[in-house]
This record gives C-alpha cells, structure tokens and sequence, in this order.
C-alpha cells in the first residue's frame, strides 16, 4: 500500500496532466480502437487483465493511459508505438521488464511504475529525455538504475521500497524538486543525494540511518526533511542553524530532548515528533514556547491500530511516553497521574460508574478518541474545548441534559455519539463541526434540531430517532453528503420537509413509526435512495413521485392506512422488498406482475379474499407472507413462481382440500398453514 507521501506524488501527477485529456476518456480498449484516430485517453485501471493487447499499438494519438491495479506481466511489442503517450500508470501489476526500445515513447512526461517486479531498467531508458515524474517506487531494485542519472528534466522521483543500500550522485539532475528514498536499506545518509540546491522535499524514513551529516545545509531550497523510523539520537545544530526547513519529521527515532537552539529556527512550521522519548515536560515547554510551530505527537491511524493497548495506570506508568492507547475498566476513581500520558491519543473508560468526567482528562490534549460510554455522567464541563485534536467522542448512555456551546471548537470531530441521554436541544454551535460525519442523538428528549445542523456538509450519517422532534428544520435540505438519516419513533413528527428532497447522496431514509399523513412529493427527487421506511404512519398514499427513484429496492409501508397496494409501487421495476403488512388492503391490483424483481413480499395483517392470478408475474419472489388474511384458496398460476422458496398462510381459513392443492402447486417450497 503506498503511503502518503507517494499518494501526494501522484495526486500531483494526476493533477497537472488530467488538464491535458479530452473530455472523453475510454475505459474499454475494443470501443477505443474503433474509434482510434480520436483517442487520447483510455483508462483500464482494475480491469482485471492479464495481459495487454498488441492493438494498443493503434491508438497511436493517446496520450494519458491508466493500467493500475491489473496483472499485466509485460508491454506487448506493439507498446512503443505509442510516440505520442505523455502519461503512463502501470503501478500495482507484474512487470518485471520494460520494452527494450522505451525511447521510442518520446512524449512520455510522467511515469507510474509503483509496486511491480522490476529489477533493472532498459539501457535505452536513459534517452526519456522529457521525463518530468518517475515512480518506481516498491519494486526489487538493489541499486538505483544508473539511468536515472541521465534524466536531467526529471522533477520527481519516487524509489521508496526497494532495497537500494546507496544512491550513486544525482546532481546532474538539476530540476529535482521531490525525491523520496523512504523504505529502503540504507545505514547511512546517501551521499548521493547531497548537493542538490533545488531539491524542496526530501523523504528518508524508514531506513537505519543514524548521522545526519552537515553537508545537508547546501539544501538551499529544501522545505519539507523527512526522516522518521530512523535511529537518529540527537537533531543537529546545523539544522537549526544553518538550513532553512519549514517542515521536518523525525517521528519515531531515538531523541530524548529538544535542543535549545531548536526553539530560535524561524523558518520552522511543522515538526513532528511523535514516537520519541522525550519528556511530557519538555515537550509542554517547547510548544508553548513557540506557539507558532505545530508540534505533531500523534500516531497514524494504522500506528495507533498497532499499537500496545494499556489498561492501568500504574501499568502505563512504566513508560508514559509509549503509552497512546489507555482502556480502563471497573475505575470509577482517576488518578491524577493520567496527566502524564502526554501522548495518549485513545482513552476508552466505559461502564466505570463515572458520575463526572475527570478534570484531568481535559490536560490530554493530544486525545483522539475519547469512549466514554455506559456511566453515570450528567455534565460536560466547558474545559472539553481544550481537546482541540478530538475526532471521537462517545458519550451513549449517560445521564446528561445538556451540551456545553464551547462544544463547537471541536472542529476535527467527525464522530459523535450521545445517545441514550436526557438531552432536550442541540446547541447551534454544534454547527461548528463541519467535519462530523456520523452525528447519534437517538433516544433522548429533543424537540427541534438546529438551523445550524446545516453546516455540517461532511455529515454522512444522521441518527435522531426516537426523541421528541415535532418538526426538521430546512437547512435540512442543506447536508449534501448524507447517504443514512433514522428519523423514526417521533410521534408527534407530523410533516417532512420540502427540502428533504434536496438530500441527492441519500441513500436510506428511516421515518417509521411518526405522525405521517403524507409524504412530500420531493422525495422523488431523491434518486439514489435505495430504501425507504414509512412504517408504522398514517399513510393512505405516496406520491406518484417515487417513481423517479431508480435504485429503490426496499420499501416499507407497514402499520399505515392504505386499502389497496398504489399503483405506484407497482411500477417500481427494481423493487427487491416491499412490506405492506398491517394495513386495510382487500385487493390486490393485477398490477403486481410488474414487480418482476420482488423476492420479498410481506402482506401479513390485511383483509386480502383472494390473489389474483397474475402472480405469475412476480419470477424472482421467494417469500410470500399472506399470515392473517381472509383467504380460502391461492391461484394455480403461483406454479410460475420457481424461485418461491417460503409462503406463510397461516391464520387464514383455507379447507383442508385447498391445503393439499396448494401443497401441489408448489412442491419445493414450504408452506405454512
């Protein structure tokens, strides 16, 4: 998997050349070579080829080709006649060579080569003259090819995850911006990569380096020093003395301290730091010494995910730097010691009989998960504000009635949780958390939501059922990322919304179980809605609407006041669910042949007499549940439903005579009288 800073080389790549491709791109190499002379871009990214066609050769106007995430081996012979090609991906296949005559693709600008097979390069790799980006990155190279050298249009090069233990000079390579050597085997600074004056990102991680030497302050145009995992014990003086970084990392080495001379580098904006062994002090000192510089102390996320989960205090005591997950069971009393957890960013206290938060915890600055669930807590005290790093916060089954304004400076939070409480209003600083995606306040006491719950445009996730809410605010129409949204189990939620139709990324609506008479005929421009719940209202109609909606395949109109199935539901082509249970129906419309998709079909609690014989229609259905009807007897045409895998007759009064005609229509299936 490519880490980030190989994501950003391509993102760059992409970025810059993508403005060069028509407006068609061609994702199927037959229909691009029956339209040749008017091809520039094909994309085959994930199309699971094992080898490529030699008609690539006659796209010979293509310039941009994707062939990401395949299992090619090789180019057939034909590749180089594609002189015109100015962007190449091929990363993540099987390529062990390259075309001998790779000159020939003399546009080529950009190259993709991340995580093949490639030992070498061809000799005549060296004349890609116009080469400006080069990833072959996670590869099996043991040296760095000597071609390389000759590239001297070359701006990025990406050779993280070999094995190469040195790198010949690159100065000729008088353009390079980017160079990342991360993941290789490297003991010792490469020398060949000093003396580059415009060089501005320079990534070494994850090597065995110890020494940085001082010729690296002729970087004269580097910005960005990466060297984490390394074994660097101490930053040297020329670098904050002499070099002019503005981003350095050296997460996860061997430091101990901070230099003096550290705190005086202005040109510095980012150091990371995380994974060292300096003290919760030290660290404290430095960054409110220099509050300019932002200090990162915090794990990735598959860091943190592998990290040693610790579960006492005195236990993390031990080693209060290394400590970043902490789980504490039966604690109902905090130690004031947790303070020195200065790295924590994981705090999980669930089921501990808290009756408040501990003051303490407000100190962990560095938290980005903060669970805690299943206590007695009924106040969030203001100092919350100061966990300006939270991304989690679980605060389900408590006892609080009421969130602190300062909520709204939590603005990296993107998950939270504070069901099952005594809450009775949002407040509209909750506006504030533009990057909260999942939002759960079911099962509390709210009435209205907030204008302000419009703001949040990265929410994808909206839970706020079973509360109080006798109306949805029309900001609601405003959350254009929403794809899940439970409203149900509010009684006195009598209407929704116009704007609800505007909610475009929806995929599941839940409104069961409210005070519904209606539905807004906008819900049918909700075109990605694949399921919908109205159950348990006082329906009697949808509107005609929901016809617009082309992936709906559940639909549940449950525990309403419909006496007939309308018509249209029956037009819905694609509907794999429909629950129409609990109702006033007596017939149904010969219609339901359209529903040639339906393989559950739940009716259960109707008045039906009878079923009329275009059930034939219905192929796909696998379970009919006609469980407390008035019926005596089921059609012969049920014979064409094969696939009918269960049907549920029970509390209806057939005869017994019908029970064995029906047992014969449909031998295979099981059926319940």
């Amino acid at each position: 998997m490519r880490n980030s800073k190989i994501l950003t080389i391509i993102f760059i790549v992409i970025s810059i050349n993508i403005q060069n491709v028509k407006a068609q791109i061609y994702t199927d190499l037959s229909s691009a070579v029956a339209d040749a002379e008017n091809v520039d871009s094909l994309d085959l990214n994930g199309a699971f080829l094992d080898v490529l066609s030699d008609e690539i050769g006659q796209l010979q106007n293509l310039k941009y080709l994707n062939l990401g995430f395949n299992n090619i081996k090789e180019f057939p012979a034909s590749f180089t006649k594609l002189s015109k090609l100015e962007v190449l991906i091929a990363n993540d296949n099987q390529l062990k060579i390259l075309p001998e005559d790779i000159d020939k693709l003399i546009s080529l600008k950009e190259l993709d080569l991340y995580n093949n097979k490639l030992v070498i390069l061809p000799q005549n790799f060296a004349k890609l003259s116009n080469l400006k980006t080069l990833i072959i990155g996670t590869n099996k190279f043991i040296e760095e090819p000597k071609e390389i050298s000759k590239l001297t249009n070359l701006e990025i090069l990406d050779l993280s995850g070999n094995k190469l233990l040195t790198v010949p000079s690159l100065k000729s390579l008088v353009k390079l911006r980017i160079l990342n050597v991360s993941s290789n085997k490297f003991e010792e600074f490469p020398k060949g990569i000093l003396k580059m004056d415009k060089l501005k990102e320079l990534y070494l991680g994850n090597n065995k380096i110890e020494i940085i030497p001082g010729e690296i302050e002729d970087y004269l145009s580097l910005e960005n020093f990466d060297m984490e995992y390394n074994k660097v014990k101490e930053i040297p003086a020329f670098i904050y003395e002499k070099c002019k970084f503005s981003k350095i990392n050296f997460g996860f080495n061997k430091l101990k301290t901070i230099p003096e001379g550290l705190y005086g580098m202005k040109t510095l904006k980012y150091i990371d730091l995380r994974g060292n062994k300096i003290s919760h002090i030290e660290i404290l000192k430095y960054t409110d010494s220099i509050p300019e510089v932002e200090v990162n102390l915090r794990l990735t996320t598959t860091e943190l995910q592998n990290s040693i989960v610790y579960t006492t205090i005195p236990e993390a005591l031990l080693n209060p730097e290394e400590v970043y997950i902490l789980s504490l069971e039966n604690t109902p009393v905090i130690q004031p010691e947790i303070v020195s957890f200065s790295n924590l960013q994981s705090l999980t206290m669930e089921g501990n009989n808290l009756d408040t938060i501990p003051i303490e915890i407000f100190e962990l600055t560095n938290l980005e998960i903060l669970k805690l669930a299943q206590n007695n807590i009924t106040f969030i005290p203001e100092e919350i504000k100061n966990l300006r790093n939270l991304k989690m916060l679980d605060l389900r089954d408590n006892q609080i009635s009421a969130i602190p304004v300062e909520i709204g400076l939590l603005n990296r939070l993107q998950y939270m949780d504070i069901r099952q409480n005594n809450l009775e209003v949002l407040p509209p600083e909750i506006g504030n958390l533009t990057n909260l995606e999942v939002l759960s306040i079911e099962s509390n006491n709210i009435k209205t939501l907030p204008e302000e719950i419009g703001n949040l445009q990265n929410l994808v996730t909206l839970y706020a059922g079973k509360n109080k809410l006798e109306s949805l605010p029309k900001s609601i129409g405003k959350l254009s990322k929403i794809t899940e949204m439970d409203i149900s189990q509010n009684i006195n939620l009598s209407a929704l919304p116009e704007e609800i139709g505007k909610l475009k990324s929806l995929i599941k609506l839940s409104a069961g179980d409210n005070n519904l008479s209606s539905v807004p005929t906008e819900i049918g421009n909700l075109t990605n809605l694949a399921d919908l719940d109205l159950r348990g209202n006082f329906l009697t109609d949808v509107p005609n609407s929901i016809i617009n909606l082309p992936y709906l395949i559940m639909l549940n109109l449950s525990s309403n006041k419909f006496v007939t199935i309308p018509e249209t539901v029956t037009e819905l082509a694609f509907l794999n669910k429909l629950d129409m249970s609990d109702n006033k129906i007596t017939e149904l419309s010969p219609k339901i042949a359209n529903l040639k998709m339906l393989e559950e079909f739940i009716i259960y609690g109707n008045l039906l007499t009878q079923i009329p014989k275009e059930i034939a229609g219905m192929e796909s259905l696998s379970v009919l549940n006609l469980f407390s009807n008035q019926l005596t007897k089921i059609p012969k045409e049920i014979k064409s439903c094969t696939r009918l895998k269960m049907l549920d007759l029970r509390m209806n009064p057939i005869p017994e005579d019908q029970k064995y005609i029906i047992k014969k229509y449909i031998e295979t299936c099981e059926v319940l009288f």
